[in-house]
């Protein structure tokens, strides 16, 4: 399994960073994002709406694997633009399918909690997908479409709340919030399995060397709503929660409606992949590496 050639689609994305730093580690692995100036020879410049150009990367390339992680995620920006939102996270995933499939490589497609309505939570992989907005529709949409394509050749990863120490995000907002000393406002009543990019990447390895196919929830073993996610992190740093005030979602003014408990039931994926809680992932990102 060592040396296995891995293409990561988004690899400039805050999954896809991560992708690359630790695939270097016992694999072959590329990148194919926009604008590659100033990268090495591992990087390929794709725009995954020019279809053509994906069929000529993967004929010349010839990956074994392909992750796609690139997406459009700004919800909101999803509901203002449903075309763009539906051709880079519905459309592009068939058609990375159908590359795939003509080149014999196997996929793994990175999906989203918001793939569900947030009525029920603790989601498992079998538990009936019904989107709310346009980002989990398209989301869906683009699963959907890989499936048709690969079938079992298709991975299909599921995480919730994606955070990293590489890009804006949830948890780095707070964690610059609070080292400036600005007061913070956050939603007591959405809860949510916040997953690490770290914890993912790993385990997206872990399946591709076990040659693990169908959905996989990947995220900590922790509920929590958006609120405690903030306080801990505010005690991983060391700056307290003083500053820190709950509110509902009720309060915000979202352009897209948001689910209110999406969290995920990762039971499947630990015996394969191991579990972390959410404090663990902080400590990793924000304790360990200095």
């Amino acid at each position: 399994m060592i040396g296995l050639r891995i293409l990561v689609i988004g690899s400039n994305g805050q999954l896809g960073r991560t992708l690359m730093s630790i695939g270097k580690v016992g694999f072959d692995v590329l990148g194919a994002q926009r604008d590659v100036s100033g990268l090495g020879r591992e990087y390929i410049d794709l725009d995954i709406q020019d279809w053509s150009a994906i069929e000529q990367i993967f004929s010349d390339m010839r990956p074994e694997v392909v992750i796609n992680s690139a997406a459009m995620t700004d919800v909101d920006a999803c509901e203002r633009n449903p075309e763009m939102a539906t051709s880079v996270n519905a459309d592009a995933p068939r058609k990375i399918a159908e590359a795939c499939n003509i080149i014999g490589a196997r996929m793994i497609q990175v999906s989203t909690d918001y793939i569900f309505d947030g009525k029920e939570g603790m989601y498992d992989e079998d538990s009936p997908p019904s989107p709310i907005q346009e980002y989990g529709r398209t989301k869906l949409e683009g699963e959907r479409g890989a499936i048709e394509v690969l079938g079992r050749d298709l991975t299909i990863v599921r995480p919730s709340v994606v955070f990293s120490n590489l890009t804006k995000n949830f948890v780095s907002w707070i964690v610059d919030s609070l080292v400036k000393g600005e007061r913070l406002r956050i939603v007591n009543d959405q809860f949510v399995t916040p997953t690490s990019t770290n914890f993912l990447a790993e385990s997206i390895f872990e399946l591709i060397k076990r040659k693990e196919s169908g959905v996989w929830n990947i995220c900590s073993s922790d509920r929590l709503s958006r609120f405690e996610m903030a306080t801990i992190v505010a005690d991983t740093i060391g700056k307290g929660g003083a500053s820190i005030l709950p509110i509902k979602m009720d309060d915000l003014g979202w352009n897209a409606e948001r689910p209110m408990d999406s969290s995920l039931d990762c039971g499947k994926s630990i015996p394969i992949v191991g579990e972390q809680t959410f404090r663990e992932m902080m400590n990793v990102l924000f304790v360990n590496a200095g």
